[in-house]
């Protein structure tokens, strides 16, 4: 019986291979184009966050937009302190959805 910390890791797996995946096929896109880094650790203001998924698309000259993914293999739904959190995180990278 796999262990919750394998759970989480083929959880994040699948994601990464879903999202990557759309990156890959998308017709506005090409390799140059997109960067996937998985658990990127940033600090903002001083706060230490991990982000399981960060996305950058240079999808114009000089602009990059981020999007940011959470994963989380729980029993239960996630509560609202994990959403203010993870709304937290978005704001620390300017991501543009998350």
């Amino acid at each position: 019986m796999p262990t919750a910390a394998e759970k989480g890791d083929a959880l994040h797996d699948a994601v990464l291979s879903i999202e990557s995946h759309i990156l890959r096929t998308s017709p506005f896109l090409n390799e140059k184009n997109f960067k996937i880094e998985t658990k990127k650790i940033v600090r903002f203001d001083g706060v230490h966050h991990e982000i399981d998924i960060y996305v950058t698309v240079d999808s114009a000259p000089d602009y990059s937009a981020i999007f940011i993914f959470e994963c989380k293999n729980w029993q239960k739904s996630v509560g609202k302190t994990e959403i203010i959190d993870f709304i937290e995180k978005i704001k620390a990278v300017s991501a543009a959805h998350g």
